[in-house]
């Protein structure tokens, strides 16, 4: 009987170490993900962080444009003023020197 029992602990003692084995195994398997995790979110981070400057960068070019074309269009408004100036000037001279004739 003692022999059947310590050969029985012998095999769960085998059975255990395997067990033991397994779950490194595992272990290990739950490590390499983990890290893998980690470096995904580093470079998602990574990237949002190049995402948020080009962002900026873009939102600071869309300023400027806006600012561009609101310069445009007064200078556009200023030029159709000046040409009507123009447009009156000339009606006034046509009408000044039409008593003359050559």
């Amino acid at each position: 009987m003692a022999v059947a029992a310590m050969e029985t602990a012998v095999v769960q003692v085998g059975v255990g170490g395997a067990l033991a084995n397994q779950a490194n195994d595992a272990i290990d398997q739950i490590s390499a993900g983990a890290a893998q995790v980690a470096e995904a979110v580093h470079n998602i981070s990574s990237a949002l962080r190049e995402q948020g400057k080009v962002t900026d960068e873009l939102s600071v070019s869309v300023e400027r444009i806006a600012r561009m074309s609101e310069e445009n269009s007064r200078n556009s408004n200023d030029s159709a003023c000046s040409a009507s100036y123009l447009e009156t000037l000339a009606t006034e001279m046509r009408g000044a020197v039409s008593h003359f004739s050559i």
